[in-house]
């Protein structure tokens, strides 16, 4: 064989490790794969909603109930970020209490205060993280975090 033909296996031998390499990364990826989803409330859904915030009946609706899920072994987190301000601002909620061993949870979270939020958008984000205490109550951050799996926003409508 010539030097070319040696050059040319020995190629494709690196090609083919990096393929079956990539190929195996992939797969530890899929098993191990981060999930962090808010179930309830709905996108679009209007607070208080009628089935399920009855404490909202008399008062200002600044506080709900809401349901997630993030993979099991995640510690998960909820933020509330109020849209419209010119500064992002993303509120780290009070903390889950329990994560059943499929990784649902129900948690609280803030919508603003007794004066301030009626008629305002939220959007609601659920963090899953390794670190259980990655977060506190009240935090304030100006980003979503890049180091836990972060659900799709869930916006919601205060009316009331």
């Amino acid at each position: 064989m010539t030097s070319r033909g040696l050059l040319y296996v020995s190629l494709m031998g690196v090609a083919c490790s990096i393929v079956v390499a990539t190929e195996r990364s992939h797969a530890a990826d899929v098993g191990q794969k981060k999930v962090a989803v808010l179930l309830s409330p709905a996108d679009g859904d209007r607070i208080p909603r009628a089935d399920k915030d009855v404490h909202c009946a008399k008062e200002p609706c600044t506080k709900i109930f809401v349901t997630g899920r993030v993979a099991p072994g995640q510690t998960p987190f909820l933020a509330v970020a109020p849209l419209g301000g010119s500064v992002q601002r993303i509120w780290v909620q009070p903390p889950i209490l329990a994560t059943k061993p499929d990784g649902t949870f129900d948690g609280l979270v803030y919508l603003g205060t007794e004066r301030e939020g009626v008629g305002e958008k939220f959007s609601i984000f659920v963090f899953g993280c390794q670190q259980k205490d990655r977060f506190r109550e009240a935090e304030h951050l100006r980003e979503l975090p890049t180091d836990c799996a972060v659900s799709s926003p869930t916006t919601v409508l205060r009316v009331r």
